[in-house]
C-alpha cells in the first residue's frame, strides 16, 4: 500500500520508497534533457492525479513548495489513465518511476530526474496488529524484502532516450 499509516487495528511493515520523476512522451521538448531543474516545469501543461489520492497531493505540495506554477490540463484517479494521457502528449507529470518501468522500456515514456528532488512514494505492507504469520507468509515477506533490497538499476539507466 502506498503512504501506509498504522492505527489501532493495523500496523505497517515499511517495504520500499519509489523515486518520483518527471514523465513525458518521448516527443516532448523536455524529453531530451538528462536532468531537469524545478523551474523547467513552470507553466508546462501538467497531468496530475486527483487530490483524493495521497500521491497526487504530495506532487502538488512539492510543486507549491518549489514555487512552481504548472498549467493543470487534466487529472485522473489512476496511474494507467494518467500515463496514457502523457503518452498521447497531453502534458508532463510527476510519477513513481516503478509504475513507469514497462512504458519506459517500450519507449512509450521518458522519466527525467529533477535536481534536488527527494520526492518518493513510500510503500508498506499492512496487516492486523497481533497477527502471527505462518511460515509461508514469513518466507513471502522475506522474499519481498529481498526484492526491494535488490531494487531497480540507477534511475539514469531507466531513462529511455
Amino acid at each position: 500500500m502506498s503512504y501506509p499509516e498504522s492505527n489501532r487495528e493495523i500496523t505497517v511493515i515499511p517495504w520500499r520508497e519509489d523515486k518520483m520523476m518527471v514523465v513525458a512522451a518521448p516527443s516532448h521538448p523536455l524529453a531530451a534533457k538528462k536532468k531537469l531543474a524545478p523551474s523547467d516545469l513552470a507553466q508546462r501543461d501538467f497531468v496530475s492525479l486527483d487530490d483524493d489520492l495521497r500521491v497526487g497531493r504530495e506532487v502538488k505540495r512539492y510543486l507549491r513548495e518549489a514555487g512552481i506554477q504548472v498549467n493543470a490540463v487534466m487529472h485522473f484517479d489512476n496511474t494507467q489513465t494518467l500515463k496514457e494521457a502523457v503518452i498521447l502528449g497531453a502534458g508532463i507529470s510527476i510519477m513513481p518511476v516503478r509504475v513507469l518501468r514497462n512504458d519506459i522500456e517500450q519507449g512509450r515514456l521518458v522519466a527525467i530526474p529533477i535536481k534536488g528532488c527527494a520526492l518518493v512514494r513510500p510503500l508498506g505492507i499492512i496487516h492486523r496488529r497481533r497477527k502471527t504469520f505462518n511460515l509461508a507468509t514469513q518466507v513471502f515477506l522475506e522474499l519481498l524484502r529481498q526484492e526491494a533490497a535488490a531494487e531497480l538499476p540507477a534511475a539514469g539507466q531507466l531513462v529511455a532516450r
